[in-house]
């Protein structure tokens, strides 16, 4: 009944339950159109019947205004953080697959970006049988899913991996954070000419959200497995109730898989910014100045252009402030403009009993109960690496390291505090090939009328590697196996335990050993691979294509790596 349920939407950059073994199916592309339309055609596709796009295409804008559907609020409960890869479709998702796509959903006027997964995990172990979606089990019968690896390809990994989705989420959701309150109240606009179909590259995509005065340009250069190219002469023309207005004043060009949004008419304090050619992201009070953080977009010069206050052409970017004027008597505005990559490394959150921005390339958190821990902590964690360094806004007068004071230096705005520890030395693992593959399987198609995955009693044809683990390691390290193979599926077994496996997609099988320790370091592992058949009725992309080089079959493993995450506690 109207009124009774908020509905709640989704979307997916591809989908491993499409029956087809061609390269984005059906509407897939759409999901990086602005566009009111908000329902999804390409959820569950297996199982649900196909959805009507008549709404979506009886005009540029998709739904009449005064549709009962955009009376609710639009949330998105489910886009997709990742994919997984079934058995028939081996998906290989990108980092801008994910954030174009919520942005583009933000800037069609979604104010609840929610994801499905943000962490991948691990199937348990279940009593009476594996516990993954499959074709062969009566209460799914759609799809064949790895037994135990339920990763994603997620922002956050299987085993606490940090993909690089989870960077640029970060920094949208920052901004979501900081504006998000004035940012829901505005209604999405449309261009009259905005794109319908996924294959148009000839105009730009964009939209504009604002609530009769200020608000937000969304642009979206970006689409999965198809470059869009380079826009030239860009400006933005937005018809308000009151004014026209234009901008940047000089066209710009709009990089090709460049995805961002604009201020227009944003208040700072009581200054009126008119526009800016920047990606805001976060702001913070303190004492009397009040610290706005921006993103040059790559290829974009960041032009601020004030109601009062002037014009501020191609300014630097950096961690001091680019701009600073007196808005009201006794507070100050501050503008920091970051590049690319030093957006990508700014965090936000509480501590020592105040909001800061913090800069590190470090993974952070930070604990401030100080009821368990005595003390508010910064934990920073690396790969590989004995040097950490975080730059923190505002600075804490104190900062320790295992007791020892750790001096801070000036970087700007900020005050950077580096710390170094003893080199550790990566354990040694050996591999050994012990038999090779034997007899291949006859892929029959399943219940769901797609490729079906292999048994556990194929596995007793798989070529299988013995894999050492030094038996004095320290079960409290953080370390990881990277397993680049050539294969079609890989499972890894301690003694009978099956730990996790994998559908081969061209990116790298990881274990993370912490989880297992320390009995894993007891036993020898074995790894299990089944070789890729070429005919096999498989979708790939092009990093999953190989050479088979006239065989009938391909299987091989390079090397098996060891990296650690490392990790330092500083405290106030």
């Amino acid at each position: 009944v109207f009124g009774e349920i908020i509905p709640l939407y989704g979307d997916y950059a591809d989908g491993f339950w499409d029956r087809s073994l061609k390269e984005m199916p059906g509407d897939y592309s759409k999901s990086f159109l602005f566009r009111s339309f908000r329902n999804s055609t390409v959820i569950a596709t297996e199982q649900l019947p196909v959805e009507s796009l008549e709404q979506d295409t009886s005009c540029h804008c998709g739904l009449d205004p005064q549709s009962p559907e955009l009376q609710y609020p639009y949330f998105t409960c489910e886009l997709g953080g990742g994919m997984m890869s079934s058995y028939h479709r081996r998906i290989h998702i990108y980092p801008m697959d994910v954030y174009a796509m919520a942005l583009v959903r933000v800037g069609s006027g979604s104010n609840l970006p929610g994801y499905y997964m943000y962490h991948g995990g691990t199937n348990p172990q279940g009593k009476l049988t594996t516990l993954n979606e499959e074709q062969a089990t009566p209460m799914t019968n759609y799809n064949d899913l790895p037994v135990k690896t339920y990763d994603f390809q997620a922002p956050l990994g299987e085993f606490g991996q940090v993909n690089g989705q989870y960077h640029l989420l970060r920094r949208f959701h920052l901004f979501l954070q900081d504006f998000g309150n004035e940012l829901a109240l505005m209604s999405p606009y449309f261009p009259e000419d905005a794109p319908t179909h996924p294959n148009d590259d000839t105009t730009l995509r964009w939209s504009t959200r604002h609530n009769g005065k200020s608000g937000f340009v969304f642009v979206n250069n970006y689409q999965r497995l198809k470059p869009l190219s380079k826009k030239e002469d860009v400006q933005f023309t937005i018809d308000l109730p009151e004014n026209r207005l234009t901008f940047p004043d000089s066209p710009v060009s709009v990089p090709e898989g460049a995805a961002f949004f604009l201020p227009f008419n944003m208040q700072m304090g009581e200054a009126n910014l008119i526009y800016a050619t920047a990606q805001p992201i976060a702001q913070l009070t303190e004492n009397n100045a009040q610290t706005f953080f921006f993103a040059q977009i790559s290829g974009i010069p960041a032009d601020f252009i004030f109601e009062q206050q002037g014009v501020f052409k191609n300014i630097p970017v950096g961690t001091k402030p680019a701009i600073s004027f007196q808005d009201a008597p006794n507070h100050t505005i501050n503008i920091v403009v970051l590049d690319e990559t030093r957006s990508l490394a700014l965090w936000k959150g509480e501590f020592a009993g105040k909001e800061r921005i913090f800069l590190t390339d470090s993974e952070l958190t930070w604990h401030n109960n100080e009821t368990t821990f005595g003390v508010s902590q910064l934990w920073l964690t690396g790969v590989n690496t004995n040097d950490f360094s975080v730059a923190i806004y505002p600075a804490p007068e104190t900062l320790k390291f295992e007791n020892q004071p750790v001096k801070g230096q000036s970087d700007g705005l900020f005050t950077r505090f580096t710390v170094k520890i003893a080199t550790a030395k990566l354990p040694k693992v050996r591999v050994k090939q012990i038999q090779a593959a034997g007899d291949l399987r006859k892929i029959a198609m399943g219940a769901a009328n797609v490729a079906e995955s292999p048994k556990d009693k194929d596995f007793e044809q798989a070529a299988v590697w013995q894999i050492n683990l030094p038996k004095n390691t320290d079960a409290n390290r953080d370390l990881y196996l990277q397993i680049p193979y050539t294969g079609d599926v890989a499972r890894i077994y301690s003694e009978n335990q099956f730990l996790t496996d994998n559908f081969f997609n061209g990116k790298v099988f990881e274990l993370g050993l912490k989880r297992f320790a320390p009995e894993i370091y007891n036993n020898d592992l074995t790894l299990k691979i089944l070789p890729l058949q070429k005919d096999a009725p498989i979708y790939f992309q092009q990093e999953g294509k190989i050479d088979f080089k006239g065989a009938d079959s391909a299987i091989e493993v390079q090397t098996v790596n060891v990296y650690e995450k490392r990790q330092i506690i500083l405290y106030k």
